[in-house]
């Protein structure tokens, strides 16, 4: 589990005196690197998802790719929240993507770093990267526990923090006290004047989502988003209600492993890897010791297929790889990235509200959803690439 730093709890609590009047400046500091935070877990998931290939691991590559997706719904709130208080978000910074292996923004992570990782040939090394990164990064403060009914196991990931959690999801709690303790003056006042600069689902927001096959047998099922999720910051009941989605997403709740729209939070998906199995609802798992009721791990097969698995260096830099083919795809790739974050941060700043900023935000917006689906072009070149050149191992640069 990995917990935020302190002293962001110290700065969120005193923002809370209204004697600060700095309140407003750094809650918005905070928020710009929640905002990297939330994007700094992208790279790492897309570098795992894309070095698998062929349909045996299709559903994993998917789940994981739907959470990347999620990661940057994630973004559009925060983003949009900063928008509303009247906050600049900047995604097109030189230090907005890590230079991994780096360690997470916001976190106490005693010189733990995450890193651009391949899921790997041998089965446990592929499992300890879904352990031991990515479940460490979307843990809750006491994760549920839930049976294997194959196996009878159940993973006992959970840690006693010893004091107050300092988990990301009770730093959005802070955050979200800071927004109902009324203690910045007239917080949301200008945000009906400032709309325009918000992606909503009234405007631009056009994330498609596969239908995921939960089940063993029986159609795939869609996932909507759930009512009052639409993106649009109006006043701080709204930035409240999509920062509690947000929370339920990755982590769940204390009491059952979904998120409002009915899928399984984040840190449950990817145990589901684990177990090889989906999490699904089943009412015969009784509510006894050391498991919660009413869910196992006994859905759809997600079994990892070593054949389509292409490992890569980790963390790769691209001054380390010759000229050719593979040099040329991870350039390609590498720009394609950098050239959605622009275009992104373009979309969240308007100039202003005049038709022509306006079309150039939807085209901006546009622009960085092409983007994203040309960057698993580019990646499955990359793979493609270092497959034909004898003893390569290139990777993903972001």
């Amino acid at each position: 589990m990995l917990l935020v730093q302190p002293k962001y709890f110290e700065i969120l609590t005193n923002i809370t005196d209204p004697s600060k009047p700095e309140g407003l400046r750094e809650l918005g500091e905070i928020l710009q690197l929640t905002l990297q935070l939330e994007h700094a877990t992208i790279p790492p998931y897309l570098s795992a998802a894309y070095s698998l290939t062929g349909s045996n691991n299709r559903p994993i590559s998917e789940l994981i790719l739907r959470i990347a997706k999620e990661e940057m719904l994630h973004m559009t709130v925060i983003a949009n929240i900063m928008n509303a208080i009247g906050v600049s978000p900047k995604l097109n910074d030189p230090e907005f993507i890590p230079a991994y292996p780096a360690p997470l923004p916001l976190l106490d992570s005693d010189g733990w770093q995450v890193g651009l990782k391949s899921f790997s040939k041998d089965i446990d090394a592929s499992k300890a990267l879904i352990k031991d990164t990515f479940m460490r990064i979307e843990a809750p403060e006491d994760p549920l526990m839930f049976p294997d009914l194959d196996d009878g196991v159940f993973l006992a990931s959970a840690v006693s923090l010893g004091e107050a959690p300092r988990t990301i999801g009770a730093l959005y709690e802070s955050i979200i006290s800071v927004l109902e303790s009324g203690a910045i003056p007239n917080l949301f006042g200008n945000t009906e004047n400032s709309l325009y600069k918000q992606v909503t689902t009234e405007g631009l927001l056009l994330f498609r989502f596969r239908p995921v096959q939960l089940k063993k047998e029986g159609l795939p099922e869609m996932y909507p988003l759930p009512d009052g999720i639409t993106f649009k910051i109006t006043d701080r009941d709204s930035a409240v209600r999509h920062l509690r989605w947000v929370m339920e997403q990755g982590e769940g709740t204390d009491t059952q492993p979904k998120d409002a729209a009915g899928l399984p939070a984040h840190y449950y998906r990817f145990e589901s890897i684990i177990y090889e199995e989906y999490l699904i609802e089943n009412p015969d798992v009784a509510p006894d010791d050391p498991y919660d009721g009413g869910y196992a791990f006994d859905g759809a097969p997600l079994v990892l297929d070593l054949n389509g698995v292409h490992e890569f260096d980790p963390n790769p830099v691209i001054d380390n790889y010759p000229e050719g083919d593979l040099r040329e795809a991870m350039e390609k790739f590498q720009a394609g990235y950098r050239d959605m974050l622009a275009k992104l941060d373009s979309a969240f700043n308007p100039v202003d509200d005049s038709p022509e900023a306006l079309e150039m935000q939807r085209s901006s917006y546009y622009g960085s959803i092409s983007a994203m689906r040309g960057m698993s072009r580019d990646a499955s070149l990359v793979i493609r690439s270092a497959g034909a050149v004898p003893g390569a191992l290139g990777g993903l640069v972001y």
